[in-house]
């Protein structure tokens, strides 16, 4: 049985509302009285974060557009996000399910107050067009040192431990750390009203 479903939700919660669906989804009948598809069952996801006075039809078609991607770039059980800036090109990307919430902690260091400057996602993504693996561990190190506040180093180490087991699960999946970026990039710019360059 398969189904395509439309949700409206705040920015800053639609991921991780996908996110929860998609688990409900894939329960086992008999499962704490929950009803879903057995665990077997996948659900792929398009995500379009745009500005409330951004045409509804339009971001409607991205939306299926962004499904389709996932589908198609993905593989199953994917979700593919775009970031309709208000002037510009969109920005795109697209990872497996089980990245979802280390991207989602990563994301909301980066855009909340935890002490981090904003130019690190930028910086990071020209990083990431150049080098790929150890190199940009690296170089995501000296960023995350040269680009923090007032925020301690057992704060720092933890936060780059999860960017690093984020770029990990990318790469086990067939991905690079400049989807990974992009990734980051389009979440922080959704979460702080849209960043300008």
């Amino acid at each position: 049985c398969i189904r395509d479903s439309l949700a409206l939700f705040p920015t800053e919660k639609v991921l991780a509302a996908a996110n929860e669906l998609r688990k409900l989804f894939s329960k086992d009948f008999h499962e704490g009285g929950e009803i879903g598809m057995g665990s077997v069952a996948t659900i792929s996801a398009g995500i379009v974060f745009a500005h409330y006075k951004y045409p509804l039809y339009d971001a409607l078609d991205q939306a299926r557009s962004m499904l389709e991607e996932a589908k198609e770039e993905y593989g199953r059980d994917a979700v593919a996000l775009r970031f309709l800036k208000r002037g510009g090109e969109p920005l795109t990307a697209g990872f497996k399910w089980d990245c979802v919430e280390d991207l989602l902690a990563v994301a909301e260091s980066l855009s909340g107050d935890a002490g981090i400057s904003r130019r690190f996602i930028y910086d990071l993504a020209r990083a990431a067009k150049i080098l790929e693996g150890e190199a940009l561990r690296s170089e995501a190190r000296r960023l995350l040192r040269r680009r923090t506040e007032n925020l301690n180093e057992e704060a720092l180490r933890k936060l780059e431990g999860k960017l690093f087991c984020l770029l990990s699960k990318f790469e086990a999946h067939g991905q690079s750390g400049r989807e990974l970026v992009e990734a980051l990039r389009i979440l922080c710019d959704a979460y702080g009203g849209g960043v300008r360059e």
